[in-house]
């Protein structure tokens, strides 16, 4: 859902506008120069830029672009924050800062949308029935993510996690959708959506090493503060 943009903001996009073209090209060049070769590195080009504000007020950036790679270039859609504090996290953690943060995800990728199939309502609603309650599975959390009570909040390793028990059933049903339809010999084992999800969690914190996992738009984001939106 899209909804009105700020002028600050705006304007601001403006600016990438100019300037993200040859911060993408530049960033490429390092990546080839790594490489050894123009193939292995994506060739982004042909970039649209517009934001979309979300439900929650807290606007993103969406980049559309085509990524050159034979003679049937594919497009592609990114999404990144473009709330101001967290525009200005980006600008603090490196001296490109946020353009710089963007070109990375472009050429390097982990950025892009994926075209995985939302799960159908009948999907969802089978999973819901088949679920213990929120209390239930918030109760079981700290076993199955290694962490442990302080207060009313959870704590993983020295990460604190802030999520409430329906945002935690949420998860849960989300990942127990993806087990069900998971194929393959390696595939995930329907009817333990929560093992998987708090495994999520648990590798979140110990890949990040963050101070706070805040749940933000249905999933775990690592920030240093507790406040949305995550930075």
């Amino acid at each position: 859902m899209s909804g009105e943009v700020d002028v600050e903001t705006a304007a601001y996009v403006e600016g990438l506008r100019r300037d993200l073209p040859a911060a993408v090209a530049a960033h490429r060049a390092k990546e080839v120069a790594y490489f050894g070769s123009e193939d292995e590195v994506p060739d982004v080009r042909d970039l649209v830029l517009r934001v979309d504000v979300r439900d929650d007020g807290l606007p993103e950036l969406v980049i559309d672009c085509t990524i050159h790679d034979g003679d049937q270039p594919p497009t592609a859609r990114a999404r990144f924050g473009l709330d101001a504090e967290w525009r200005r996290s980006q600008d603090a953690k490196q001296p490109g800062g946020y353009v710089d943060a963007i070109a990375f995800g472009l050429v390097v990728g982990g950025t892009y949308e994926t075209p995985e199939q939302d799960p159908t309502t009948a999907e969802r609603a089978a999973v819901d029935a088949s679920l213990p309650d929120a209390v239930t599975l918030w109760a079981d959390l700290p076993r199955l993510a290694g962490g442990r009570w302080e207060g009313d909040r959870l704590v993983v390793n020295r990460t604190t996690v802030l999520v409430t028990p329906e945002q935690w059933r949420e998860h849960v049903v989300d990942w127990e959708v993806a087990a069900r339809r998971d194929r393959g010999v390696d595939a995930m084992r329907p009817g333990q959506g929560h093992a998987y999800a708090a495994a999520d969690l648990e590798g979140t914190v110990a890949s990040t090493g963050a101070s706070f996992i805040v749940w933000w738009r249905g999933e775990p984001h690592a920030s240093h503060r507790a406040e949305l939106p995550p930075v």
